[in-house]
């Protein structure tokens, strides 16, 4: 049993990172896992929906893929600080955090 113990973790099958790709509006939604994630549906809070925009025709982010995101810095609402991913397999939605100085 100890040795168990010792084994690392495997990676997950789909896990979600935003990252910054250079433009303090651009991000990339990357798929961090070992598995393709398949009906990726992306959402922001209501107030931020003509504010967060991609482009996901198919629904699908390969392993190791990112998808583009735009955050439009609108001076009159709170920074965003998450986005909700959500994908065939998976019940319910994943938060996961935009990256702090966007604004």
């Amino acid at each position: 049993m100890a040795a168990e113990a010792a084994l690392p973790k495997p990676p997950p099958a789909v896990e979600w990172k935003l990252e910054p790709s250079g433009d303090k509006s651009l991000y990339l939604l990357r798929n961090v896992g070992t598995d393709t994630a398949t009906g990726v549906r992306i959402a922001a809070p209501p107030e931020y929906d003509e504010y967060v925009q991609f482009d996901l025709p198919h629904g699908k982010v390969l392993a190791y893929a990112a998808v583009q995101i735009l955050i439009v810095d609108v001076a009159q609402l709170p920074a965003l600080t998450e986005i909700s991913v959500a994908w065939d397999g998976e019940l319910g939605e994943t938060r996961v955090p935009v990256p702090r100085g966007y604004r």
